[in-house]
């Protein structure tokens, strides 16, 4: 899987201002996936929590766009976008063949929904593992490649040092600012995207059922979104998915084929944090 390009949403940064400002959260408006999908739309707060990190959503929307001279693609959303282009469901089973309590763990945002007259569960949402590791790292974008026997651009960075607090103006003049010649102080939390054999089964069944004809529609994923949420329970004791938001959006393409003899597992970490200038010294 190949991820081009990312774009954060303004909504990430309402959750972070009010968890900052020490202020209750409450989502407006149009700005969840609950409303665009009819799903536990009425909870708008949620005493003492603030949304996080959760799940995954796909869609298959959008198209590679690529500044020129850059070289690098980006994310056809903006950063106001409350959903995506086209959202489909990662699992899409027939009422009377559900998949299994046990499966079903892994996902948010079951619903019932008629294809062609035929009714389904979908499932719209999956569940992921957020990882958080103290410390930070540097970058330095003056490397490129990491196949090359070259130091690798991602470094640790070390807060044993009385220097972080006593510190000195850098000189503009001499110490490298340009974006091509900085190094970056990097903050990042990870979460695994894995896609089990089983599970891209069911996503080549959505695809059959929702686009039949592959000429239509190829079997592309062109979206990737991560979500923030609350887990609330239902008077059932299901697990429902409240206030979900979309916090990141990517772009991606993962193809999926036909040929079930060459299937594999699909992995890829997803980093999300920031970074910022950190000048490099000059020695001469």
């Amino acid at each position: 899987m190949i991820i081009y390009g990312t774009a954060k949403t303004i909504y990430e940064l309402d959750i972070t201002a009010a968890m900052r400002a020490g202020y209750p959260y409450e989502v407006l408006p149009n700005t969840t996936l609950n409303e665009k999908h009819d799903i536990n739309k009425t909870v708008k707060k949620v005493a003492g929590k603030y949304p996080t990190y959760k799940y995954l959503a796909i869609g298959v929307g959008g198209e590679d766009f690529i500044p020129e001279n850059t070289g690098y693609s980006c994310s056809n959303h903006t950063g106001a976008d409350a959903a995506l282009f086209e959202q489909i469901p990662f699992v899409l089973k027939p009422i009377d063949s559900d998949i299994t309590v046990a499966e079903q763990q892994h996902y948010r945002f079951k619903k019932r929904i008629s294809v062609n007259g035929v009714e389904y569960y979908a499932y719209y949402l999956k569940c992921i593992d957020i990882v958080y590791e103290p410390g930070f790292y540097t970058l330095d974008t003056s490397i490129t490649s990491q196949d090359t026997g070259e130091p690798s651009p991602i470094a640790s960075f070390s807060t044993n040092t009385s220097e972080l607090l006593n510190p000195v103006p850098f000189n503009i003049q001499l110490d490298r600012l340009d974006s091509t010649e900085s190094r970056y102080i990097v903050k990042m939390i990870h979460a695994d995207f894995i896609l089990t054999e089983t599970e891209q089964t069911y996503l080549e069944e959505v695809f059959k059922i929702l686009y039949p004809d592959p000429a239509v529609k190829t079997r592309n994923i062109r979206e990737l979104a991560v979500c923030s949420g609350i887990d609330t329970y239902a008077t059932d004791g299901n697990v429902e998915a409240a206030m979900v938001q979309v916090s990141f959006y990517y772009t991606v393409d993962i193809p999926f084929t036909l040929d079930m003899v060459q299937r594999n597992v699909y992995y890829r970490k997803i980093e999300l944090g920031g970074m910022e200038p950190l000048p490099v010294k000059q020695t001469t």
